[in-house]
């Protein structure tokens, strides 16, 4: 009988003269079930083990076990009644009706109306991709919910879009009856991240999430965490300008030439972002090295149903590296911002590559995409206005390194603390 259960590992207890339990042993097959059936399996390794006397003087060893290698849809089940015993409205990829998620997202302005037209015409690819991913719960995808008597009042999604990092979106709550939904749904998927990203399988060595810096709630609770950790390698925040690819231009002109990145490309990019920035950005977009993960990736994509593509481009001048650009495409609705669907461009020359030569070799590569103006974003943010190129806003890109999850969950703990603070003070100011 188990003793105690989380998503890391499990307690147990045997008596002393019996125990076979010692620190250091591998479990092999360690099987964990639950009202008859199979919750995980996979193997374990003794923790320690602590020795008690009953009160009924017999001695009784308490070990400790953590899992080594549980898989996907292990950890997700395993999580899920976890979760659910701390408090039953919470879950992790439960099944969910499309109509009923449809509503929340209407309800609480997710899906508002201009971001709606921009997929009424593409309405019935829309909906496939959404019942794949909320319904076939694939190993790419993670959804939390908090849910009371049949209603979503809080939900959050995660997609595993580069090899080592998972994308947070899709954070939003209702009003209507539980203010703390959006924080609930927020802890749950810390919590999921904390259990499992020890594990090879689960790839969270990073944590991600596009937030708009006038957009309140991730701005204070993310940014404050980059702030209170004080360390760009444990997490960072960089600014990228977002604009639709303007109408085509000319061809790009004589002396710059746009190739397949080489390593040395990306070395020279990380020379030059570790002196401007310093932070997760290159390794959580999958900028820092060029291996057989991404490929790994995307066919993992094409096994689940979806598609995933990506493909990362060096911008020459007279030799001279000028800008990175990866093109990734994927399927409509993935992200609703469009954000895995799109153009990240890395700036390293602002001085000498002006915005024009810019856009055409943009233009260069926007047959990737069915759409006539593809998104691009643009770092840094400040490289546009050099040129006074308009561009419709910016998004921050927040990025956690998963081993400092400890200090990820003081920081928003401490957040939250400050607001109920706050609250109080103009509450008695009010008075």
């Amino acid at each position: 009988k188990a003793e105690d259960v989380s998503g890391m590992g499990v307690c147990v207890e045997e008596f002393f003269e019996e125990s076979s339990l010692l620190p250091g042993l591998i479990v092999g097959d360690l099987s964990l079930d639950l009202a008859g059936s199979v919750l995980a399996e996979c193997r374990a390794q003794v923790l320690y083990v602590n020795v008690r006397e009953a009160e009924d003087g017999r001695r009784i060893a308490r070990s400790g076990l953590v899992f080594l290698d549980l898989d996907a849809r292990d950890q997700v089940r395993l999580s899920s009644a976890v979760h659910a015993s701390i408090d039953g409205r919470l879950s992790v990829c439960g099944r969910v009706e499309m109509e009923e998620l449809w509503r929340f997202f209407f309800e609480t302005g997710f899906l508002y109306p201009s971001k709606y037209r921009s997929l009424e015409n593409h309405k019935e690819e829309f909906c496939r991709t959404y019942l794949k991913l909320y319904q076939d719960s694939p190993s790419i995808a993670r959804h939390f919910f908090f849910r009371d008597k049949g209603k979503i009042f809080g939900h959050m999604s995660m997609l595993r879009f580069y090899p080592d990092s998972w994308l947070i979106q899709h954070h939003a709550a209702s009003r209507d009856g539980y203010g703390g939904a959006g924080v609930s749904v927020l802890d749950e998927a810390g919590r999921f991240t904390n259990d499992v990203h020890l594990h090879p399988g689960a790839r969270m060595d990073y944590l991600m999430c596009y937030f708009r810096p006038e957009n309140r709630f991730p701005a204070r609770v993310f940014g404050n965490v980059a702030r209170d950790i004080a360390d760009p390698k444990g997490s960072s925040v960089d600014a990228f300008a977002y604009l639709r690819l303007p109408a085509p231009a000319s061809a790009v002109p004589e002396g710059f030439q746009l190739f397949p990145a080489r390593p040395e490309d990306l070395s020279g990019l990380r020379a030059w972002y570790e002196g401007r920035s310093g932070g997760l950005t290159l390794d959580a977009l999958a900028l820092a090295k060029l291996d057989g993960a991404d490929a790994e990736l995307s066919g993992e994509y094409r096994r689940q149903g979806f598609r995933r593509d990506r493909q990362v481009y060096s911008l020459r001048h007279g030799g001279i590296l000028s800008a990175v650009i990866q093109v990734t495409v994927s399927d409509l609705g993935l992200n609703l911002s469009n954000l895995t669907s799109c153009m990240h461009v890395l700036v390293l020359e602002p001085e000498r590559l002006p915005a024009s030569v810019l856009m055409s070799a943009l233009d260069a590569l926007r047959g990737s995409y069915s759409e006539e103006d593809p998104p691009v974003l643009v770092y840094p943010e400040d490289y546009l206005d050099r040129y006074s190129v308009p561009y419709e806003k910016k998004y921050m890109l927040w990025v956690l390194d998963t081993a400092h999850s400890d200090a990820y969950f003081e920081s928003v703990r401490n957040t939250f603390r400050r607001s109920c603070r706050e609250q109080e003070d103009r509450r008695a100011g009010s008075d």
